[in-house]
């Protein structure tokens, strides 16, 4: 027996594009067939159809090459398909479908799904900031509840030095301890974490006396800086315990936190730890797809500055990201414009990093900037260029610092530069120091000319001694042993014979073609 193939009515009035989406809805896949017929002839090609295939995936269709075999007594019942997916894959499928090509470019389809999606008012700003705010304390009395977990945190939490850290990027940090130290306010919550765990031991996790401590201790941890990091490492514990058999608190862990949890209380903390971090990542999602395009605007003022635009757009994402993480919607202030400064500084930092091909720190590179900046204001008013003195007082920086700065490598240029009305490039200027110029070698060929026709004025014998003993023709300089050796003859026969030889030269008609070398 086989299950029939799923198929739509033939009067059923929709486009095909729709007809394709409530297919792969209905039977949960897609054939390569079923991709072809759907789209026009030209936007068919291997190219479309993987970026058709992409999108297919991401809202979880798979595209096979043949159909599924049939399951003997499947069900009939149609496959659930996130329909929201489903509108996101139709728009797309519907360009591919129409022939526009731009699709097929990521950042225009990425530019094109944005604009997509509507801006926020103030008023859905603030619900989705208390949506977050609500997932966030939910999260933490969830935490609040493991004393594992609490301890993770906190371990994390000064491992990474959370308070100076946001405090250098330029944030206000209310540690909720006004002028009380550090130290003192580990010791408090220490204390309340060594309360909380006391409670759990005895009486127990259905006590009031544990849920009093732990309502303290959430409290107490709500007035920490956010750290998603050491909020992830806490947040694996309480899944573990969560997820622990159901004998494991009595068996395995006995002695531990989690033998004092039964089912119903592990599993409930779990839970809420869930849906807070459900809470958390839909507000989050929400406020970052209602301001990609504030980041697009951004990212485009920093064009052609060595960086391209989707990795500005990719920093300044990290940045919106940055600003949902730290907003205070109780300030009333709209939460673009305090996202504007976290983008522009995570795109100004990106270009600063990494648009030099020698790469100089991030700090460095804005005291450049800063420098150049109050070179060109003192060169409008004095209409000369600026000495270091004067920049330095103008600046704040030390004269030597100042000289640093200014020191800074400049941009390479590449020597294939083409020049500018010119088929040469750059290089073709450039001298080359490590070789020759065309006077030495014409030079030293007209000398190696002569050499050889004032050797002709001489005997063959006397020509050989000098070319040895002077080391003519690229060979090193014998002694006078070692071509007394090689000839035969004694030392002083061979000292004459180079006298009788350099005499000749003296008198040769060639000679005087040689004393211009002797003058150059």
């Amino acid at each position: 027996m086989t299950t029939p193939r799923p198929t739509l009515r033939a009067d059923t009035p929709l486009d095909p594009i729709i007809q394709l989406l409530a297919l792969a809805g209905e039977q949960g896949y897609l054939t390569h067939a079923d991709l072809v017929d759907a789209l026009p002839p030209e936007s068919d090609s291997p190219d479309a159809l993987d970026v058709v295939r992409a999108a297919l995936a991401d809202i979880g269709i798979a595209v096979l090459d043949e159909p599924a075999a049939p399951v003997p007594f499947a069900s009939a019942a149609p496959v659930d398909v996130d329909r929201d997916a489903l509108d996101e894959g139709r728009a797309l499928l519907g360009d591919l479908a129409r022939g526009t090509g731009a699709s097929t470019d990521p950042l225009a389809l990425y530019m094109r799904r944005i604009h997509a999606v509507p801006l926020l008012k103030r008023e859905d700003e603030i619900v989705l900031a208390r949506e977050i705010e609500t997932g966030r304390h939910q999260i933490l009395h969830a935490l609040a509840g493991c004393p594992a977990a609490v301890e993770a945190l906190l371990a994390r939490h000064g491992a990474t030095g959370a308070t100076g850290a946001a405090a250098s990027e330029g944030d206000e940090v209310d540690d909720g301890e006004g002028d009380t130290p550090a130290a003192a306010r580990d010791d408090v919550l220490q204390a309340a974490v060594a309360a909380v765990r006391g409670a759990l031991y005895a009486p127990g996790c259905r006590s009031a006396e544990y849920r009093d401590a732990r309502n303290r201790l959430a409290t107490l941890l709500g007035s920490l800086a956010w750290v998603a990091p050491a909020v992830d490492d806490a947040s694996r514990v309480v899944r573990a315990l969560a997820a622990a058999p159901v004998d494991a608190a009595t068996d395995a862990t006995a002695g531990t936190d989690a033998a004092c949890f039964d089912t119903v209380a592990r599993r409930a903390l779990g839970a809420a730890l869930s849906d807070g971090q459900q809470k958390v990542r839909d507000g989050t999602r929400a406020m970052l797809e209602a301001n990609l395009r504030l980041v697009l605007s951004v990212a485009r003022k920093y064009m052609n500055r060595g960086v391209d635009l989707p990795d500005l757009v990719q920093d300044g994402c990290l940045g919106l990201m940055r600003a949902i993480e730290k907003f205070e919607y109780r300030r009333g202030f709209k939460f673009s414009t305090y996202a504007t400064w976290w983008i522009r500084q995570a795109v100004a930092r990106a270009v600063a990093d990494r648009s030099r091909t020698i790469r100089v720190p991030v700090h460095v590179s804005d005291q450049h900037q800063r420098v150049q900046r109050h070179a060109r204001r003192l060169h409008q008013r004095t209409g000369r260029r600026a000495t270091p003195a004067e920049l330095a007082a103008e600046t704040g920086l030390a004269e030597d610092k100042l000289r640093a700065v200014l020191a800074l490598p400049a941009e390479p240029l590449s020597l294939d530069t083409p020049l500018p009305d010119a088929d040469t490039g750059l290089v073709d200027l450039i001298e080359d120091q490590a070789s020759a110029s065309p006077f030495e070698r014409l030079a030293d060929t007209r000398m190696r000319e002569c050499v050889t026709s004032l050797l002709r004025s001489v005997t063959p014998a006397e020509a050989n001694v000098l070319r040895r003993r002077f080391g003519l023709g690229g060979a090193e300089p014998d002694t006078y042993d070692a071509i007394a050796q090689d000839a035969g003859m004694s030392r002083e026969r061979v000292r004459q014979i180079e006298k009788r030889a350099l005499a000749t030269l003296r008198t040769a008609a060639e000679a005087e073609g040689a004393q211009s070398f002797l003058e150059a």
